[in-house]
């Protein structure tokens, strides 16, 4: 499943390079994935944030992923653009059925986006 998501920053610090290790962005710390994404599942009339079916009770679903740096080289630092982000319907494989996912941002300087709700999506499993 694809989500395209819409971005824009006036100074251009979005995304991480391999070299940004020291916190907050090192392995394992809060900032490491700067676009959080949520799984959650609609149940009754409640969205939940499932668990990973993998890690048990340990940790909730998440799809987290690291942008890498697209600040632009020149004068003009601003940046714009659209990304496509591919998420499995089926995440380790949770078998939800009314779903949406929850999506944030974090820029450099710690400054974070709106949060991105998609539309409830409906899924059939074999």
């Amino acid at each position: 499943m694809e989500i395209d998501l819409g971005y824009e920053d006036s100074d251009g610090d979005l995304g991480l390079d391999d070299a940004d290790t020291m916190p907050p962005f090192g392995f394992k710390q809060k900032e490491f994935y700067n676009l959080k994404v949520y799984y959650q599942q609609k149940i009754g009339m409640n969205w939940v944030n499932p668990m990973n079916p993998l890690l048990g009770p340990l940790d909730t679903l998440v799809l987290h992923e690291r942008i890498r740096n697209i600040t632009p080289t020149g004068h003009s630092k601003a940046v714009n653009g659209n990304l496509i982000l591919n998420v499995p319907a089926r995440p380790y494989q949770y078998r939800g059925d009314t779903v949406r996912f929850t999506i944030q941002f974090t820029d450099r300087a710690l400054h974070k986006s709106n949060i991105i709700v998609t539309p409830s999506i409906l899924l059939e499993h074999p």
